[in-house]
């Protein structure tokens, strides 16, 4: 019975904190939600689950607002925030020690002396101050055998959930399908790389490699950086003022209804919060 329960309370959290790294891969919900506390409060304390994916999932999060730039500062004075960061900069996993030094990389311009020199003798990959750039978020699906084995599963999860820009997994046991959804800049070819992440692991079970369904890789959304004067014509094409004008009122509407949905996700997280933490 204790396993049991205990099985229960790890799943819940992962959820939660899954939906917490959704939304906070969300441009317009980044902002909103650093101004949460409790949010980001229980990001850093998942920062220190026994779940190893758990830990992943909440620093990824973190590291998706501090690309925002109205979150740096209140990222960095969230109490405890820069140490669990600075403690998984040395990490012996890879991906750990890449998010929490691209986060720390991020903020730097906000950290004390002692922690910007600690981001100094911890470079990143990062080597400049990365340009926004157009992305896109697509759903990648594959067929694989041996879902039902929970072995399998939670190690297909786990590699795949570590992936830049990946911000769901689901897998579909009865239909023997993995869906991956992605944000990434547009153009670039991520099936080829989730398939053969999906295979390494696979081959480590003695199961054989993944096939790429026929519907896979469509795109889900479109995100742009909102440009101001001149710009915004370049970017959006418009021809007249009043074609702007209404092509503002569609964005206005379209704003307002997806802020709804977010307040509806995060009276949702916060209440699963609240269970699970």
């Amino acid at each position: 019975m204790d396993r049991i329960v205990g099985d229960d309370i790890a799943s819940g959290i992962r959820q939660v904190v899954h939906q917490l790294l959704t939304l906070a891969s969300d441009p317009d919900s980044q902002q909103i939600m650093a101004k949460q506390p409790e949010f980001i409060s229980g990001l850093v304390n998942y920062m220190s689950d026994d779940d190893e994916e758990v830990r992943l999932m909440a620093a990824r999060a973190l590291e998706f607002l501090s690309t925002n730039p109205a979150n740096k500062s209140i990222l960095v004075n969230h109490p405890g925030l820069v140490e669990k960061m600075k403690g998984m900069a040395d990490s012996e996993n890879e991906h750990a020690r890449a998010i929490s030094r691209r986060t720390l990389y991020n903020v730097k311009q906000y950290l004390n002396e002692e922690d910007a020199a600690f981001v100094q003798s911890h470079p990143s990959n990062t080597t400049e101050v990365v340009k926004q750039q157009e992305t896109v978020v697509k759903t990648y699906t594959f067929t694989v055998e041996n879902l039902d084995n929970s072995a399998i599963s939670d190690s297909l999860q786990s590699s795949i959930i570590q992936t830049p820009g990946v911000t769901s997994v689901t897998l579909e046991k009865h239909k023997k399908r993995i869906i991956v959804t992605m944000r990434q800049i547009e153009g670039e070819d991520k099936e080829k790389e989730l398939k053969d992440i999906i295979d390494r692991v696979l081959a480590s079970h003695s199961v054989s490699a993944a096939a790429i369904e026929d519907n896979s890789g469509f795109v889900d959304d479109i995100f742009t950086n909102e440009e101001e004067g001149d710009q915004a014509v370049a970017c959006y094409g418009f021809s007249s003022i009043e074609s702007r004008l209404e092509q503002k009122k569609k964005e206005k509407e379209q704003k307002q209804k997806k802020e709804k949905k977010i307040g509806w996700l995060f009276g949702k997280v916060s209440n699963a919060m609240s269970k699970w933490w």
